[in-house]
């Protein structure tokens, strides 16, 4: 799996948490309407930036994302971070080989 299929399976189990916890599911849907829609725009960004495979999102100095976006995602990082290590112990050791490498060039 390359580094961008990582990122988006890494932030589709986050935004998944974070949803599951702060809004109202809907039993045919994995996520509520508003973080599908965050998914779709978020998939779109990673898609076609330009230094998706070289470093995470948090040290580029290119900001993809619009204000709200970004604020959206902030929040869903802060809630979901702290639970990564114990429901997907494999992604967040990738996110941190990746900031770890990124950190060193």
């Amino acid at each position: 799996m390359d580094a961008i299929q990582v990122k988006k399976k890494t932030l589709q189990a986050m935004t998944k948490m974070y949803c599951q916890r702060k809004h109202v599911m809907h039993t045919d849907m994995d996520l509520c309407p508003v973080c599908h829609t965050f998914m779709t725009y978020a998939v779109e960004r990673l898609d076609n930036c330009p230094k998706a495979s070289k470093m995470n999102c948090k040290a580029c100095n290119i900001h993809c994302y619009d204000s709200y976006m970004q604020s959206y995602v902030k929040g869903i990082m802060r809630y979901s971070g702290k639970h990564m290590l114990y429901r997907h112990p494999i992604l967040t050791c990738h996110y941190l080989y990746n900031k770890t490498i990124a950190s060193l060039f």
